[in-house]
């Protein structure tokens, strides 16, 4: 005998709604409700998660016994979000940890979000991440029992754009994650910024593609493999003299390929081009800042540069010298 189904349209009015994967209620002002026997379709939707406001669209797939058997269906846009702030939604109890810790297959029963599917699009007109702020983000989303990917993203930030597709796979220990995409003329002097520091200035771009695991960012980039093609324009590197005769050193272009493994940057025959010289860069820069760099000309000298970003140091060798060294 069919289970009878309850049919037809209402519209919601100042709703406070408690939701499986969400740790705090959901405050729908208002949503028009579409009840039909294989599906509950929500549009119009006026509501403050995360605070926020969101407004769009969803449908919920019905009957679905349990998260496994269905695919909720989502558009969702938000004019300012913070991801302190999507954190404290999704995960309250863990904010000292990363925002993903509430994935954690440890816990038993099984949390919602680890059997959970969905796929939808999401916009965000501001997004603030710490003390960076991005704008004209989006992205196709897709949640599979703990598999998430992010698919043709977005976003305007530092003064240029980033592109790409990014997955994270939680059920693993610890997360991993792949991505791969496209930076676009980004304000060096922005990246100072944010790292309070005016270590460099100028333009730039790269094509990146990078693997790792981890729990949060410092075990994240301990664990991480990234290779990238660079380019840097009209730049100045105000804590790099060459010679006290030149001044900090000014690039015309810098590029070349940029590999990230054991925590350290390293350079791979990269092109500098500078008005006194074009040079050939090699070495490494640690996560921390650490410089061990060479920089070889065509002429009668070279440098070797390290230090840090902030405190830099930079010392005249021997072109033949420093040719011998850059050898395997």
């Amino acid at each position: 005998e069919k289970v009878p189904t309850v049919n037809g349209t209402a519209q919601l009015r100042n709703v406070r709604a408690q939701v499986r994967g969400l740790n705090a209620p959901l405050d729908i002002r208002t949503a028009n409700l579409i009840l039909a026997d294989d599906s509950v379709r929500v549009q119009n939707i006026n509501a403050a998660a995360a605070d926020t406001q969101w407004r769009g669209s969803m449908l919920i797939p019905r009957p679905c016994p349990t998260p496994r058997d269905c695919t909720l269906q989502f558009s969702l846009h938000a004019a300012e979000l913070s991801a302190a702030s999507l954190n404290n939604l999704f995960n309250p109890a863990a904010r000292k940890q990363s925002w993903y810790k509430f994935l954690s297959i440890g816990e038993k029963p099984v949390p919602y979000l680890l059997q959970a599917r969905a796929t939808g699009k999401i916009s965000v007109e501001k997004l603030t991440i710490a003390s960076s702020t991005s704008s004209q983000v989006s992205g196709d989303l897709s949640l599979d029992q703990g598999k998430f990917t992010i698919a043709n993203f977005r976003s305007a930030t530092l003064g240029g754009n980033i592109a790409g597709e990014w997955k994270a796979d939680f059920l693993t220990r610890p997360p991993v994650y792949h991505g791969r995409g496209n930076i676009e003329a980004i304000s060096l002097d922005q990246v100072s910024g944010v790292m309070h520091d005016p270590w460099v200035e100028g333009t730039g771009s790269a094509r990146y593609e990078f693997q790792g695991a981890g729990w949060n960012l410092k075990e994240l980039f301990a664990n991480s493999d990234l290779s990238a093609n660079f380019s840097i324009e009209n730049a100045r590197f105000p804590h790099v003299v060459l010679t006290n005769k030149v001044g900090p050193l000014r690039v015309t272009a810098f590029n070349g390929n940029l590999t990230l493994q054991d925590g350290k940057f390293s350079f791979e025959n990269a092109k500098l081009d500078s008005r006194d010289g074009i040079y050939t860069v090699s070495g490494t820069a640690s996560l921390a800042g650490a410089l061990k760099l060479k920089m070889v000309s065509e002429g009668t000298s070279g440098y070797d540069v390290s230090g840090t970003l902030t405190r830099t140091r930079v010392s005249q060798i021997a072109t033949t010298s420093a040719r011998a060294s850059l050898k395997p």
